[in-house]
């Protein structure tokens, strides 16, 4: 399940992933990035971990779609998650290239709750 929500801080979304990630669950964060930042606004976010297990292509097609239509408004995205997780998405700056991606372990939330609103 995907949670996306305003933050306390401008500009800033808070996504949580707690087990699988569904077409459904994508629809919702297109619909929420749309409502909030429209086709402009910078979009910057922190992104928790909790738990990730299956995401169905249906999920991955429309997260394809929803990076393509915003990602020029993309800044920074902190992704918080277990050392596991970390470590297997090492190379994830590499693959966004022009989005600043900065990785923080779950005990370091602060950290990176700090980070992504500068």
């Amino acid at each position: 399940m995907l949670k996306i929500n305003e933050s306390d801080y401008q500009n800033v979304v808070y996504m949580e992933v707690d087990g699988g990630i569904t077409k459904e669950d994508m629809e919702k964060a297109d619909a929420f990035l749309n409502d909030h930042y429209g086709d402009s606004d910078e979009i910057n976010a922190l992104v928790y971990l909790k738990k990730l297990d299956d995401v169905d292509a249906g999920a991955v097609m429309k997260g394809m779609f929803i990076d393509a239509k915003h990602w020029n408004q993309y800044g920074k995205i902190a992704l918080v998650a277990d050392d596991e997780v970390l470590k297997k998405s090492a190379s994830l700056a590499d693959i966004l290239p022009g989005i600043n991606v900065k990785q923080f372990n779950k005990p370091d939330i602060d950290a990176g709750w700090s980070w992504v609103k500068e």
